[in-house]
């Protein structure tokens, strides 16, 4: 087994403050830089939120099933892009010099190309091959633009979690701004081209990408940097090959039903699913919005020792996530008839049942994120692998249960039990054991 360095190796601050320090050097304080990262996730939310309402009213549900089908797709190859590199790096890079940091960036990011070009290049064939035997209109055309959407995507990731990691969220507040206004212009031409549809939306996402990825600011790019050192491949490696198995099986948890339902019941009842879920997806980019920031300062206090702190940081972002997602809901309920009746429509009446059940999912979510987040930052890999497979285990026997007795309901009901199992065992076990292992003194030796 490769030998794990301590937490608290690499460059250290000589004190908290210090670990808030942004990337000039100027203290800047984890709440202010993180409703920075909020309201660049919730401009995040409401592009997709737009994209997915311009399907549900402008096309079939089938599209629009389709069209969940390949979001989750998308979503897979980022996952898998962030824990073999972006989530090692951070844990890695977050207590180095400015320098050794970019350094440390610019040969991951000659990794990452390699390994987004590898999972557009594999999900793209899947992807035909699915949509050919389906019969779905140009298949073809429609399976190169999903692998150009993956690897963009997963480029432009990286290049987020970048401006992250250097404490410059509002770096790339403005990126995410530019990425919504060309993806509004890109949709705006294309539909008065040829109306709304999959093809069409598909396109301007790519479109997009690609403007952002061209114009954007990368220290990556711009950081001469010899290729990744042994050494480091070793320590990236051996943080990757334990969270891939994980982040695999959290993405079959939290998508893989979109599949599940759609072989089940259809494409429809997957599009019916997903409209709920929609709605309150913005709650869950809260919660990223907040891990995006908080990792790197988390990571920085558990290398100072300084669990007071630690401590107050978790139980602050457990109630202000919670309150605002409470928020949120209220409002989005309040707001529901008027929803169903100008923008769903009579295909999405369904959505009202499951709208209840998908706020219990969300609000587990997020309680088991911070969590994992904490796991994450204490390089506790194993505990988040364990935590995902037995979730996974869960979700095998509770999904075909629910969709036998409950359909679309019981498939909700299946993912708010999991998530409600992987909650308990995040914090139950993983951040109990890592909270003493990392704060319980070593023993005196003679």
């Amino acid at each position: 087994m490769p030998h794990r360095p301590d937490i608290g190796q690499g460059v250290r601050m000589p004190d908290a403050r210090r670990s808030v320090t942004g990337s000039a050097g100027a203290p800047r304080s984890l709440w202010r830089q993180s409703l920075v990262s909020v309201v660049d996730q919730s401009w995040l939310s409401m592009l997709n939120l737009i994209i997915g309402l311009l399907l549900i009213r402008l096309t079939t549900p089938e599209d629009y099933g389709v069209y969940t089908l390949l979001f989750a797709g998308g979503v897979f190859a980022v996952i898998v892009a962030e824990a073999l590199l972006i989530n090692p790096l951070t844990t890695l890079a977050a207590a180095k010099a400015p320098a050794q940091r970019d350094a440390m960036i610019a040969r991951v990011n000659r990794l990452h190309r390699r390994l987004s070009g590898a999972l557009a290049a594999l999900l793209g064939g899947v992807s035909a091959i699915v949509l050919w035997q389906a019969e779905a209109e140009h298949a073809a055309s429609l399976a190169v633009l999903f692998a150009a959407y993956i690897y963009l995507s997963a480029r432009r990731e990286f290049q987020r979690s970048e401006g992250f990691l250097q404490h410059d969220p509002g770096r790339v507040l403005r990126t995410d701004i530019e990425y919504g206004l060309a993806l509004a212009l890109a949709v705006a031409v294309i539909a008065a081209w040829d109306g709304v549809t999959l093809m069409g939306v598909m396109l301007a996402l790519v479109l997009a990408n690609l403007w952002v990825l061209w114009r954007g600011r990368h220290t990556a790019r711009n950081a001469p940097a010899p290729g990744i050192e042994s050494g480091e491949l070793g320590m990236l490696w051996a943080r990757g090959r334990l969270a891939l198995p994980g982040a695999v099986a959290t993405w079959l948890g939290s998508h893989s039903y979109v599949y599940v339902v759609a072989a089940w019941l259809g494409a429809v009842a997957t599009a019916e699913l997903n409209a709920a879920r929609l709605l309150l997806m913005p709650t869950a980019l809260i919660v990223v919005a907040w891990s995006r920031v908080a990792r790197p300062r988390v990571s920085r206090l558990m290398a100072d020792a300084d669990r007071q702190a630690l401590m107050r940081v978790l139980l602050a972002s457990l109630f202000v996530l919670l309150l605002l997602i409470l928020l949120y809901v209220t409002a989005i309920w309040g707001a529901l008839p008027w929803l169903l009746s100008h923008l769903l429509g009579t295909d999405y009446a369904s959505v009202s049942t499951l709208l209840g059940l998908w706020v219990l999912y969300f609000a587990l979510s997020a309680v088991r994120w911070i969590g994992s987040v904490f796991l994450l930052c204490a390089d506790d890999y194993r505990s988040m692998l364990t935590s995902s497979l037995a979730s996974l285990g869960a979700l095998a026997v509770a999904l075909p249960l629910g969709l036998h007795f409950l359909g679309t309901a019981g498939a909700v009901l299946a993912l708010v039990a999991v998530e409600g199992v992987q909650a308990l065992l995040v914090w139950g076990v993983g951040v109990r054991a890592a909270l003493r292992r990392l704060f319980t003194p070593a023993p005196l030796t003679a």
